[in-house]
Protein backbone atom coordinates (compact mmCIF):
# COMPACT_ATOMS: atom_id res chain seq x y z
CA UNK A 1 0.00 0.00 0.00
CA UNK A 2 3.19 2.45 0.47
CA UNK A 3 3.48 2.18 -3.18
CA UNK A 4 0.19 2.68 -4.07
CA UNK A 5 0.07 6.00 -2.16
CA UNK A 6 3.46 7.14 -3.00
CA UNK A 7 2.38 7.08 -7.22
CA UNK A 8 -0.88 8.66 -5.70
CA UNK A 9 1.00 11.28 -4.59
CA UNK A 10 3.06 11.59 -7.55
CA UNK A 11 -0.23 11.72 -9.86
CA UNK A 12 -2.26 14.20 -7.88
CA UNK A 13 0.62 16.39 -7.56
CA UNK A 14 0.66 16.77 -11.88
CA UNK A 15 -2.67 17.01 -12.14
CA UNK A 16 -3.27 19.94 -9.71
CA UNK A 17 -0.31 21.73 -11.66
CA UNK A 18 -1.81 20.82 -15.39
CA UNK A 19 -5.47 21.91 -14.55
CA UNK A 20 -4.92 25.29 -14.23
CA UNK A 21 -3.25 25.68 -17.53
CA UNK A 22 -4.87 27.29 -20.88
CA UNK A 23 -6.46 24.13 -22.91
CA UNK A 24 -5.83 23.60 -26.55
CA UNK A 25 -8.12 23.73 -29.47
CA UNK A 26 -11.07 21.49 -27.67
CA UNK A 27 -13.17 18.88 -30.04
CA UNK A 28 -16.40 19.32 -30.69
CA UNK A 29 -16.95 15.99 -29.02
CA UNK A 30 -17.18 14.81 -25.72
CA UNK A 31 -15.62 11.69 -25.98
CA UNK A 32 -13.57 10.32 -28.68
CA UNK A 33 -13.81 6.20 -28.83
CA UNK A 34 -11.27 4.11 -30.42
CA UNK A 35 -11.38 0.12 -30.85
CA UNK A 36 -7.99 -2.06 -31.36
CA UNK A 37 -7.46 -5.81 -32.28
CA UNK A 38 -4.06 -7.40 -32.89
CA UNK A 39 -3.22 -10.81 -33.17
CA UNK A 40 0.55 -11.60 -31.64
CA UNK A 41 2.46 -14.71 -32.59
CA UNK A 42 3.29 -15.59 -28.66
CA UNK A 43 2.54 -13.37 -25.65
CA UNK A 44 5.70 -11.88 -24.84
CA UNK A 45 5.07 -9.16 -21.92
CA UNK A 46 6.96 -5.77 -21.34
CA UNK A 47 8.94 -7.46 -18.44
CA UNK A 48 10.93 -9.58 -21.22
CA UNK A 49 8.82 -12.80 -20.15
CA UNK A 50 6.76 -15.41 -22.66
CA UNK A 51 3.41 -16.13 -20.88
CA UNK A 52 1.99 -18.38 -23.84
CA UNK A 53 4.06 -19.86 -27.01
CA UNK A 54 0.99 -19.82 -29.28
CA UNK A 55 -0.70 -16.77 -30.53
CA UNK A 56 -2.79 -14.60 -28.70
CA UNK A 57 -5.25 -11.56 -29.61
CA UNK A 58 -5.46 -8.25 -27.43
CA UNK A 59 -8.59 -6.30 -27.93
CA UNK A 60 -9.15 -2.95 -26.47
CA UNK A 61 -11.46 -0.19 -25.91
CA UNK A 62 -10.64 3.63 -25.26
CA UNK A 63 -12.81 5.94 -24.11
CA UNK A 64 -11.24 9.65 -23.73
CA UNK A 65 -12.83 12.64 -22.42
CA UNK A 66 -12.44 15.51 -24.75
CA UNK A 67 -14.05 18.32 -23.11
CA UNK A 68 -12.21 20.58 -20.62
CA UNK A 69 -11.40 20.97 -17.52
CA UNK A 70 -10.90 17.33 -17.76
CA UNK A 71 -9.84 16.66 -21.21
CA UNK A 72 -7.45 13.99 -21.25
CA UNK A 73 -9.02 11.61 -18.60
CA UNK A 74 -9.61 8.28 -20.24
CA UNK A 75 -10.64 4.55 -19.26
CA UNK A 76 -9.29 1.59 -21.36
CA UNK A 77 -10.30 -2.05 -21.30
CA UNK A 78 -8.20 -4.51 -22.84
CA UNK A 79 -8.64 -8.40 -23.76
CA UNK A 80 -6.01 -10.62 -23.90
CA UNK A 81 -6.98 -14.27 -25.29
CA UNK A 82 -5.05 -17.41 -26.06
CA UNK A 83 -5.68 -18.71 -29.31
CA UNK A 84 -5.65 -22.29 -28.15
CA UNK A 85 -7.52 -24.56 -25.97
CA UNK A 86 -6.45 -22.74 -22.74
CA UNK A 87 -8.83 -20.21 -24.29
CA UNK A 88 -10.64 -18.63 -21.17
CA UNK A 89 -9.81 -22.43 -19.58
CA UNK A 90 -8.61 -21.89 -15.92
CA UNK A 91 -6.68 -19.25 -14.52
CA UNK A 92 -3.84 -18.50 -16.87
CA UNK A 93 -1.80 -15.40 -17.72
CA UNK A 94 -2.62 -15.54 -21.33
CA UNK A 95 -6.62 -14.56 -20.79
CA UNK A 96 -6.85 -11.64 -18.79
CA UNK A 97 -8.95 -8.51 -18.62
CA UNK A 98 -7.04 -5.50 -18.18
CA UNK A 99 -8.84 -2.18 -17.08
CA UNK A 100 -7.25 0.86 -16.80
CA UNK A 101 -8.45 4.36 -15.40
CA UNK A 102 -5.78 7.36 -16.68
CA UNK A 103 -4.95 10.91 -17.50
CA UNK A 104 -2.97 11.90 -20.42
CA UNK A 105 -2.33 15.58 -20.98
CA UNK A 106 0.36 18.26 -22.14
CA UNK A 107 1.16 20.31 -19.24
CA UNK A 108 3.19 23.55 -20.29
CA UNK A 109 5.10 21.91 -23.24
CA UNK A 110 5.68 17.98 -21.00
CA UNK A 111 3.21 15.23 -22.15
CA UNK A 112 2.31 13.47 -18.96
CA UNK A 113 0.11 10.29 -18.74
CA UNK A 114 -0.81 8.11 -15.57
CA UNK A 115 -3.26 6.32 -14.17
CA UNK A 116 -3.92 2.61 -12.52
CA UNK A 117 -4.37 -0.14 -14.07
CA UNK A 118 -6.27 -3.64 -12.55
CA UNK A 119 -5.17 -6.89 -14.28
CA UNK A 120 -8.09 -9.14 -13.76
CA UNK A 121 -6.80 -12.94 -14.05
CA UNK A 122 -9.73 -15.28 -15.90
CA UNK A 123 -11.83 -16.81 -13.61
CA UNK A 124 -12.76 -12.87 -12.99
CA UNK A 125 -14.42 -13.96 -9.41
CA UNK A 126 -11.15 -15.01 -8.55
CA UNK A 127 -9.61 -12.48 -7.25
CA UNK A 128 -5.81 -14.39 -6.48
CA UNK A 129 -3.64 -13.14 -8.98
CA UNK A 130 -4.75 -10.15 -9.53
CA UNK A 131 -2.35 -7.35 -10.11
CA UNK A 132 -2.77 -3.45 -9.69
CA UNK A 133 -0.46 -1.54 -11.35
CA UNK A 134 -0.04 2.06 -10.83
CA UNK A 135 2.30 4.12 -13.55
CA UNK A 136 3.30 7.85 -14.74
CA UNK A 137 4.93 8.66 -17.60
CA UNK A 138 6.75 12.21 -18.40
CA UNK A 139 8.32 12.95 -22.15
CA UNK A 140 8.71 15.98 -24.16
CA UNK A 141 8.09 15.54 -27.97
CA UNK A 142 10.29 17.27 -30.36
CA UNK A 143 9.17 17.90 -33.88
CA UNK A 144 11.80 17.30 -36.69
CA UNK A 145 10.22 19.19 -40.03
CA UNK A 146 6.69 17.90 -41.05
CA UNK A 147 7.14 14.15 -40.88
CA UNK A 148 8.98 13.54 -37.78
CA UNK A 149 9.07 13.64 -34.54
CA UNK A 150 10.99 12.30 -31.44
CA UNK A 151 10.04 12.28 -27.86
CA UNK A 152 12.59 11.51 -24.72
CA UNK A 153 10.38 9.73 -21.81
CA UNK A 154 10.65 8.59 -18.77
CA UNK A 155 8.29 5.81 -16.93
CA UNK A 156 7.73 4.41 -13.28
CA UNK A 157 5.21 1.50 -13.04
CA UNK A 158 4.07 -0.60 -10.09
CA UNK A 159 3.23 -3.98 -9.70
CA UNK A 160 0.85 -4.59 -6.65
CA UNK A 161 -0.90 -7.86 -5.77
CA UNK A 162 -4.41 -7.68 -5.30
CA UNK A 163 -3.97 -10.09 -2.20
CA UNK A 164 -1.91 -12.37 -0.33
CA UNK A 165 1.83 -10.88 -1.44
CA UNK A 166 1.22 -13.44 -4.77
CA UNK A 167 2.54 -12.83 -7.58
CA UNK A 168 5.29 -10.57 -6.27
CA UNK A 169 5.29 -7.21 -6.04
CA UNK A 170 7.78 -4.67 -7.71
CA UNK A 171 8.94 -1.38 -9.69
CA UNK A 172 9.66 -0.90 -13.35
CA UNK A 173 11.70 2.42 -14.60
CA UNK A 174 11.81 2.95 -18.12
CA UNK A 175 13.94 5.32 -20.14
CA UNK A 176 13.29 5.73 -23.42
CA UNK A 177 12.68 7.47 -26.80
CA UNK A 178 10.35 7.53 -29.14
CA UNK A 179 10.19 8.30 -32.97
CA UNK A 180 6.80 8.96 -35.36
CA UNK A 181 7.42 8.90 -39.12
CA UNK A 182 4.71 10.33 -40.97
CA UNK A 183 5.70 8.42 -44.59
CA UNK A 184 2.61 9.23 -46.75
CA UNK A 185 -1.01 10.85 -45.87
CA UNK A 186 -2.22 7.21 -45.33
CA UNK A 187 1.10 5.21 -44.05
CA UNK A 188 2.81 5.86 -40.81
CA UNK A 189 5.83 4.35 -38.51
CA UNK A 190 6.18 4.53 -34.75
CA UNK A 191 9.12 2.73 -33.06
CA UNK A 192 10.75 3.46 -29.64
CA UNK A 193 13.84 1.81 -27.76
CA UNK A 194 14.21 2.33 -24.08
CA UNK A 195 15.88 0.31 -21.34
CA UNK A 196 13.63 -1.23 -18.54
CA UNK A 197 14.92 -1.82 -14.96
CA UNK A 198 12.73 -4.32 -13.28
CA UNK A 199 12.92 -4.68 -9.22
CA UNK A 200 12.30 -8.54 -9.47
CA UNK A 201 8.26 -8.00 -10.10
CA UNK A 202 6.52 -11.39 -10.30
CA UNK A 203 9.16 -13.26 -8.76
CA UNK A 204 11.89 -12.83 -11.17
CA UNK A 205 15.32 -11.68 -11.26
CA UNK A 206 16.11 -8.05 -10.48
CA UNK A 207 17.15 -7.39 -14.78
CA UNK A 208 17.92 -4.63 -17.03
CA UNK A 209 16.47 -5.11 -19.77
CA UNK A 210 16.64 -3.08 -23.40
CA UNK A 211 13.71 -3.19 -25.35
CA UNK A 212 12.75 -2.32 -29.24
CA UNK A 213 9.26 -1.71 -30.02
CA UNK A 214 8.19 -0.86 -33.95
CA UNK A 215 4.51 -0.92 -35.96
CA UNK A 216 3.00 0.73 -39.32
CA UNK A 217 -0.55 1.84 -39.76
CA UNK A 218 -2.29 1.88 -42.72
CA UNK A 219 -5.44 4.08 -43.30
CA UNK A 220 -7.76 2.19 -45.77
CA UNK A 221 -10.42 4.80 -45.21
CA UNK A 222 -11.10 6.53 -42.76
CA UNK A 223 -11.63 5.99 -39.81
CA UNK A 224 -10.41 2.55 -40.24
CA UNK A 225 -6.78 1.49 -40.39
CA UNK A 226 -5.00 -1.48 -40.27
CA UNK A 227 -1.57 -2.43 -38.65
CA UNK A 228 -0.06 -4.72 -41.75
CA UNK A 229 3.40 -5.15 -39.44
CA UNK A 230 4.84 -4.97 -35.90
CA UNK A 231 7.45 -6.57 -34.15
CA UNK A 232 8.55 -6.42 -30.10
CA UNK A 233 12.10 -7.42 -29.26
CA UNK A 234 13.29 -7.55 -25.67
CA UNK A 235 16.51 -8.89 -24.33
CA UNK A 236 18.33 -8.94 -20.91
CA UNK A 237 21.32 -6.91 -20.38
CA UNK A 238 22.44 -8.26 -17.16
CA UNK A 239 22.58 -11.92 -16.22
CA UNK A 240 19.48 -13.53 -15.11
CA UNK A 241 18.06 -17.25 -14.63
CA UNK A 242 14.50 -16.90 -14.21
CA UNK A 243 13.76 -18.32 -18.52
CA UNK A 244 14.19 -14.78 -20.05
CA UNK A 245 16.49 -14.43 -23.32
CA UNK A 246 16.63 -12.42 -26.56
CA UNK A 247 12.91 -12.33 -27.71
CA UNK A 248 10.54 -11.35 -30.32
CA UNK A 249 6.95 -11.50 -31.58
CA UNK A 250 5.51 -10.43 -34.22
CA UNK A 251 1.77 -9.16 -34.74
CA UNK A 252 -1.02 -7.46 -36.67
CA UNK A 253 -4.13 -5.84 -36.55
CA UNK A 254 -6.77 -3.39 -37.32
CA UNK A 255 -8.96 -0.39 -35.37
CA UNK A 256 -11.00 2.40 -35.73
CA UNK A 257 -11.39 5.73 -34.07
CA UNK A 258 -14.82 7.50 -33.79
Amino acid sequence: MKLLKFFLVICLTIAAAGLPCQADEESSNLFEISLESMVWSRYLDSQGSVWSKRPISISDITISLRKTPLRGLYFNCEVYTALDKTAFAGQNFSNEIDLTLGFAREIKGIQVDFGVSYFDIIPLINTAGNVWAPYVQIGKEFKLGKKHSITPYVQLDGRIPRQNHVPQNGIFAVWGIKHSWQITESLSLKQKVNFLYDSGAFGLNEALLFQYRVETRYEIHKPFFVKPLAIYFSTPLTKVNDGRKPDAIFGAGLGCPF
